[in-house]
């Protein structure tokens, strides 16, 4: 008998190329979404980067008269027979003007005033009258990207304190002569100059003390804040979602210090940090803030207060705001200093009498 064949039945295989092609688009779907987010994220980044390292500082025409009204214009044309213009090579590759003024008694007793972010040699003018009563020299500079000095932007410290111990060599080689006393006041951006320069300090300890007035912590920490009130998120919904307020303002850190580091300045916002430059240092040191300062609030003040073991002293100003404790309190301010310098023996005994003073 014969059989009919019958054709086998074909099971039906899943196509695996076709499964294959869907997970490849999927890698390659991913891909491009982390290229646009890099490249918006870099594009932000650059637009922050500019707006905080790259302001409009390094102003061309002289800040002297929009200062003139708070350092007492009469009072500095009496003594601006004793003003020099000096620049200097800093080690970054650019000229850093600053001011000498003479002590009408000769002293070799000198104190480095460093200005505020934007400011200048005329916006801290007005501190150095109280240090010419009490018998040093002065010496103002223009910090980087600031006034008459180069530099290609503002790094909040990272290189300004390179620039300011040049400073105080230059100081120490050309008018100290390792005799008298080299003491630092520093404001704001200055004052967080200084607290970093206390790391070189510590290795031939060159200045004998450092007045600090409105410091920050670290950099990052500082960036976060300055970030939030100057696009207003600290004005919005997101400052009732603190969760995603800080990714928001680590995503902005994250591609902002990537921009600087990659095409820019060179240097990792994370590596500021005056808590860590300071820590070290072993000279008297003063600490200033405003009970008023929402930038650089009193907490942080007492926190590089108690992270110094140098002998210091910590100075709440009232009512005042930040970097506003001079003019609010100028007489407490000038006497907070002054005991500040006679307690810890930071003046030789070549100081004015009363009758130099300034009128």
């Amino acid at each position: 008998m014969n059989k009919k064949y019958v054709l086998p039945t074909l099971t039906k295989v899943p196509n695996r190329n076709k499964k294959l092609k869907k997970i490849e688009n999927t890698i390659y779907i991913l891909i491009l979404i982390i290229i646009i987010i890099n490249i918006i994220g870099f594009y932000l980044g650059g637009k922050v980067f500019t707006s905080f390292f790259n302001p409009n500082t390094n102003n061309t025409i002289s800040l002297y008269d929009k200062y003139k009204s708070n350092f007492d214009e009469k009072k500095y044309l009496s003594i601006q027979n004793t003003v020099t213009d000096y620049a200097i090579r800093s080690i970054h590759g650019y000229n850093l003007h600053f001011l000498y003024i003479k002590n009408p008694n000769t002293t070799k007793n000198t104190v480095i005033l460093v200005h505020d972010l934007g400011g200048s040699v005329w916006s801290v003018m007005e501190y150095s009258y109280m240090y010419l009563d009490k018998g040093f020299n002065v010496v103002i500079l223009d910090s980087r990207n600031h006034g008459k000095s180069g530099g290609k932007d503002v790094s909040y410290g990272y290189y300004e304190k390179d620039d300011l111990d040049n400073l105080v060599t230059w100081v120490y080689e050309n008018k100290n002569k390792n005799e008298g006393i080299i003491g630092i006041h520093g404001i704001g951006l200055g004052a967080d100059t200084a607290l970093m320069q206390t790391e070189y300090n510590e290795k031939n300890h060159r200045v004998k003390f450092y007045i600090i007035d409105s410091p920050y912590d670290t950099l990052s920490n500082y960036f976060k804040y300055e970030t939030s009130s100057y696009y207003g998120i600290n004005k919005t919904v997101l400052n009732k979602i603190p969760l995603i307020k800080k990714c928001l303002l680590n995503t902005a850190l994250f591609y902002t210090n990537k921009y600087g580091t990659t095409f820019k300045s060179n240097f990792s916002i994370y590596d500021v940090s005056t808590l860590s430059d300071s820590k070290n240092n072993t000279a008297p040191i003063m600490f200033i803030c405003g009970d008023l300062d929402t930038d650089t609030p009193k907490s942080i003040c007492e926190a590089l207060y108690n992270n110094t073991k140098a002998p210091k002293e910590l100075y709440i100003s009232h009512n005042a705001v930040h970097c506003n404790s001079f003019d609010k309190n100028k007489i407490e301010y000038m006497k907070k200093v002054n005991n500040f310098i006679d307690s810890n023996n930071l003046i030789s005994n070549d100081k004015l009498s009363s009758d130099t003073k300034l009128q």
